[in-house]
């Protein structure tokens, strides 16, 4: 299925390889599709990466409201100052014209913000708003990525099952067991789906091939690529295979390319759909399409009369 991109001409092949591994992993938990949604920056206890992007049911934001510093600091931001370990707050987006994109209604939106004021370059909307300055700090991230780093920070594992608990992501729904987050399983059970983004497998100047794997074991994943310019990955996903399980070994070809230029890219797991069972994320890796060198030849011929002819043909050479 090919996914159109305003502005750009794209031309996607998305093959997949589903090999099945028999594993042990969680009874994946069905979210409230009914619930209307919100999206916010969770706060971390890692300064290289304060925030988790996740989509909540509007009816969970209380375990988010909670999520402020103590006195004097309360509703404070992430900012460069700040130590692994340290408070900051969560930022739940506002009821305004900013706001209004992260809401998939506005039930409760006028009353739920925090730790929002400010432009796209102070304040919360700087870690939520596509152009913010601070957008990089606030990325999607799966359960196992976000365990990974709380550990980095010296986070226990009761403090980590905690937390995800209060988070109550819609993107972990297909990892938490079903009696719940504790410190004996989620370890195990943030790895029991991993993906993972790889190189790519063929390169030029105007074309890239991604390749990415993801261990399903029992549960049926959609594979997709995320792309893009920056690390926003404003390009949108690519892809259109049906689930699999198992290990699931995807590629996606994309043409059109602009030449010498970074792109940066991950592969995406869905499970289910974004509204029912969650999405894993891959980490975010980068390439350059090669520069297009051209080859000239010139051929002269003397004429009889002592002029001089030049014949120019020019043939373009791909160089990655």
């Amino acid at each position: 299925m090919l996914k159109k991109i305003t502005g750009s001409l794209l031309t996607v092949a998305l093959t997949t390889t589903a090999i099945f591994v028999a594993m042990m992993v969680p009874t994946p938990q069905t979210a409230d599709a009914a619930q209307p949604r919100v999206t916010l920056c969770h706060r971390t206890k890692s300064t290289s990466n304060p925030y988790r992007l996740i989509t909540v049911a509007q009816g969970g934001l209380n375990g988010h409201d909670g999520h402020k510093p103590p006195s004097p600091t309360a509703n404070r931001i992430w900012n460069s100052g700040l130590a692994n370990g340290d408070d900051w707050g969560d930022i739940i987006p506002g009821d305004d014209s900013d706001g209004d994109a992260f809401w998939s209604d506005n039930s409760g939106q006028a009353s739920a913000a925090m730790n929002w004021s400010g432009d796209s370059t102070t304040g919360g909307k700087s870690f939520m708003l596509s152009s913010g300055s601070n957008k990089a700090k606030c990325v999607r991230m799966s359960a196992q990525r976000f365990y990974e780093i709380s550990k980095a920070a010296g986070v226990s594992d009761t403090d980590i099952a905690a937390d995800l608990t209060e988070q109550s992501a819609n993107e972990d729904a297909a990892v938490k067991p079903a009696g719940g987050w504790t410190a004996s399983n989620v370890a195990s059970a943030v790895g029991s789906i991993s993906i993972t983004t790889k190189t790519p497998s063929a390169l030029g100047s105007n074309s890239a091939t991604l390749a990415g794997t993801i261990e399903a074991g029992t549960t049926s994943t959609t594979p997709d690529f995320e792309y893009g310019k920056t690390q926003s990955l404003e390009l949108g996903r690519v892809g259109g295979l049906s689930a699999s399980t198992g290990t699931i070994n995807a590629t996606a070809t994309l043409s059109s390319l602009d030449t010498n230029t970074v792109y940066y890219y991950r592969i995406v797991g869905t499970i289910g759909s974004e509204q029912t069972l969650g999405t894993y994320y891959g980490e975010i890796k980068s390439f350059t399409t090669g520069k297009t060198v051209r080859t000239v030849t010139l051929a002269v011929g003397g004429d009889g009369d002592g002029s001089v002819s030049v014949n120019v043909s020019s043939t373009a050479a791909l160089s990655t």
